[in-house]
C-alpha cells in the first residue's frame, strides 16, 4: 500500500474505535477479517459478535477475540477480570502489520503458543513482531501500539 492510503486506512479504523469507545462499547475481535473496505480505500468496523457495553464494575469476559490480535489484559481476564478500549488500541496495532505486511506477527506459530507468548511478554519483544515493525513502518509505528496497559495513551484520540 502507499504510506498515504494505509494511514487513511488506520485513521478510519480509530474513527471507528473513537465512536465505538464514546458509546461505551469494545470492540475486542479488532482484526483484518473484521474490516470492509470500499473501493476509495475507506474502512469500516464490522462484526460486533463479541463486543460488549462496559458496565459500571469494568468486569469483562476472559478470552474473547482471536488470539493472535488479542491484548494481553483480554486473555489474563480470566485472572484479573478488568480491561478497557484499550485492547482495542493493541488489536489497531496488529492490525495495521497485517495489513502492512500482509501476515499477522507470530503467524508462523500456532494460535495457542501466540495465546501462551502475548501476556508474558507484556508488550510485543518479539523478534517477528519487531522485524514487523521495522519493515513495515521503518520503525515508525508509534510505541504504545503495542504495549500493554499503555500508559503514555489515554484513548485512541491520540492516535
Amino acid at each position: 500500500f502507499p504510506v498515504g492510503i494505509f494511514l487513511g486506512m488506520c485513521l478510519d479504523i480509530a474513527r471507528g474505535m473513537v465512536y465505538l469507545h464514546q458509546h461505551s462499547i469494545v470492540h475486542r475481535d479488532l482484526k483484518g477479517a473484521n474490516l470492509l473496505v470500499a473501493d476509495d480505500g475507506s474502512v469500516k468496523v464490522a462484526d460486533f459478535g463479541v463486543a460488549r457495553v462496559i458496565d459500571k464494575q469494568g468486569t469483562m469476559t476472559a478470552e474473547t477475540g482471536t488470539y493472535r490480535w488479542m491484548a494481553p489484559e483480554v486473555i489474563l481476564a480470566m485472572d484479573e477480570g478488568q480491561y478497557d478500549g484499550k485492547v482495542d488500541v493493541w488489536s489497531l496495532g496488529i492490525t495495521a502489520i497485517e495489513v502492512a505486511d500482509g501476515e499477522v506477527p507470530m503467524s508462523n506459530l500456532h494460535p495457542m503458543r501466540v495465546l501462551f507468548l502475548i501476556p508474558r511478554s507484556g508488550n510485543t519483544n518479539s523478534e517477528s513482531w519487531i522485524c514487523s515493525c521495522r519493515r513495515c513502518f521503518g520503525g515508525g509505528l508509534p510505541p504504545y501500539f503495542l504495549c500493554r496497559d499503555p500508559p503514555a495513551v489515554d484513548s485512541q484520540h491520540r492516535l
